[in-house]
């Protein structure tokens, strides 16, 4: 095997090098990367996985994922990660591997607020909308009408609430202690807008897995929305009675930022 940082790296994590098995992007995207899961001491099971990029785009989303990981990971929200590493032709970081089942769907809104609710950081200033590194995301994509549409939902202030971006049953695991862990944080923000992960989640969901019409995801969102879970959720995080701007700035978010990126 070449003598390279990944090749060590992965020798001591792992205690043996053994060939990984190779999960690899689209090579036509702007940014593609390639993740490896590496098998630890019984040969099967993985133990290690390693995500690597090489292009200039790519490299800079692993380094922003590794970056963004190494901070929620403390509150059990994302795999812990392992090394970093950089050389001249490639960026990647290892990080733990996390097994365990993807929720099921529908899921109960007591399990999407159990998870969304440690991404709510207490004890942080209270901070605008408009402040949020999601939100200034998003502002340049916006018309003007839309500008104007969102203006006081802007203002209003909220704790820091970390976004995953792409919280979907499939980026997402079920441990043995029966909490959700998310994966790939490529998306993620430390300072994001409270609802969209939750409204994400369903979205998606009720297309991809559901098959459900648009009127049917506009319905199951008027009832998420009217359940006791996500009222309380609300009142948490401050926007209480923010509903519809909460759910039209998230589709505005999900037409001009969450794009594939591999």
């Amino acid at each position: 095997m070449p003598d390279d940082p990944l090749t060590s790296t992965v020798e001591r994590l792992v205690g043996l090098w053994r060939p990984p098995m190779i999960l690899p992007g689209n090579p036509r995207g702007v940014a593609p990367r390639t993740v490896y899961l590496y098998p630890g001491q019984d040969g099967r099971k993985p133990e290690v996985v390693v995500k690597s990029g090489t292009p200039p785009a790519a490299r800079a989303l692993i380094r922003r994922e590794c970056a963004l990981m190494r901070q929620v990971s403390p509150r059990g929200l994302a795999p812990r990660v392992l090394e970093e590493i950089e050389n001249e032709d490639y960026s990647a970081f290892a990080m733990e591997f996390v097994g365990g089942q993807s929720p099921s769907w529908p899921a109960s809104p007591k399990q999407i607020a159990e998870s969304l609710s440690k991404m709510v950081v207490e004890g942080d200033r209270l901070l605008p909308i408009a402040e949020t590194a999601a939100w200034k995301a998003l502002t340049p994509h916006l018309s003007e009408s839309s500008r104007r549409q969102f203006e006081d939902f802007a203002q209003r202030t909220i704790p820091r609430c970390l976004l995953h971006g792409d919280f979907a049953p499939w980026n997402l695991r079920v441990t043995s202690e029966n909490t959700w862990m998310a994966l790939d944080w490529e998306y993620g923000e430390l300072t994001g807008v409270p609802g969209w992960d939750w409204l994400h989640f369903l979205v998606l969901s009720a297309r991809l897995l559901g098959k459900m019409s648009d009127e049917e995801v506009r319905g199951l969102l008027h009832q998420e929305m009217r359940t006791r879970e996500f009222q309380d959720y609300l009142e948490k995080v401050g926007l209480r009675g923010c509903e519809d701007m909460i759910v039209s700035s998230y589709f505005e978010y999900l037409e001009h930022i969450f794009r594939p990126t591999v």
